[in-house]
This record gives C-alpha cells, structure tokens and sequence, in this order.
C-alpha cells in the first residue's frame, strides 16, 4: 500500500516517457571542410584523445621505428588473423601505446595500417610479368581474409580493380618494348 501511495504522489514513478526524452538534442558542428580537419596531423581535434598521453615524442618515434622494421622484417600483415594486440606483444608494449603511434603517424587505424601493407605487397606480386596466381590468390596471400576487402581496399589506393591495374601494367609493358 506505501508504495502504490507514493506512486500516486510522485508522478514521476508513474511516467512512461522514456528517462532521456527531456534532454534537448545538440545540433551537431557543421564544418565545410571536415575532411580536411580530419586529415590535417597537426590539428589538435585530430588526436584530442591522446592529450592525456604520458608518451613521449621520442618514445613514439622508437615505437614507430620498431613497428616499421617489424613489419618489413617479419611481414606480419601476412597473417589474415593479424591482430591489434598480436604486435603489441612482438614489441613488448602496450596495445594503447602501439594504436597511438600507429593512430598519430600515420593517421590510419591498425586494420587501415596493415591494409596498407598488403596492398603494396599485392600490388608487388601483381606487378611481376606473367604473375602464376589468380587475382583473388594474391589477395589472399597478401592477408586478406575476404575478395571484398581486398578488392575495395586496392580500389582506394590505386583507383582502378586489381584485374585493371594488372592490364595497365601489361599495356605499359607493350609499349616499352
């Protein structure tokens, strides 16, 4: 009976309305040129989530160099099942640290990061003339786990299909000789 008599004077309790309904929505910033604040690496919007960092420059620097000489080396982006954490321990280091370095050196995320090296390494083997594999072989090989991926990420970077930038390749090829 206490509880139905307080549900009747607070009406609140009573209410069916969702709890955040009242809360006024906040009108999104319009940028023109978001793009090209999302892409400027001295902003300070661009990493505003690493102000509180206690990683150094030169720390960040080492990392970096560790990490390039990691990949070149030991060609991780090889491993389809490649992970965030999986270098993180290869250079004795915490994900956070390695995602920052990767985050503000490059301004990619890791996946974007190690995409980057797979589409080279495809676009390596695709450039060898009379290259045995099939396109979709060298996506693979390359690390990726999936033909989409391989074939919208090499599209991004070379603006053309790996069967077209194979073809490009040949005509210049005939016109060289």
């Amino acid at each position: 009976i206490g509880i139905a008599t307080m549900g009747f004077l607070e009406s609140k309790y009573l209410s069916f309305h969702h709890p955040f309904s009242s809360i006024p929505k906040v009108k999104q910033p319009d940028f023109e040129n978001f793009n090209d604040i999302l892409q400027d690496t001295n902003s300070d919007f661009t990493f505003k989530k690493y102000k509180t960092s206690t990683l150094t420059s030169s720390a960040a620097t080492s990392i970096k160099l560790k990490l390039e000489k990691l990949m070149s080396e030991q060609r991780l982006y090889l491993r389809e099942d490649l992970r965030l954490q999986d270098v993180a321990d290869q250079v004795s280091l915490h994900r956070n640290q390695v995602s920052q370095v990767i985050n503000e050196n490059y301004n990619l995320n890791f996946f974007e990061w190690v995409n980057r090296y797979r589409i080279y390494h495809a676009a390596d083997l695709l450039s060898t003339p009379n290259c045995p594999y099939t396109i979709s072989q060298v996506g693979f090989d390359a690390g990726f786990n999936n033909k989409v991926t391989f074939y919208k990420t090499f599209r991004q970077y070379f603006k053309c299909t790996p069967l077209e930038y194979v073809a490009r390749l040949e005509n210049d090829r005939v016109k060289m000789s």
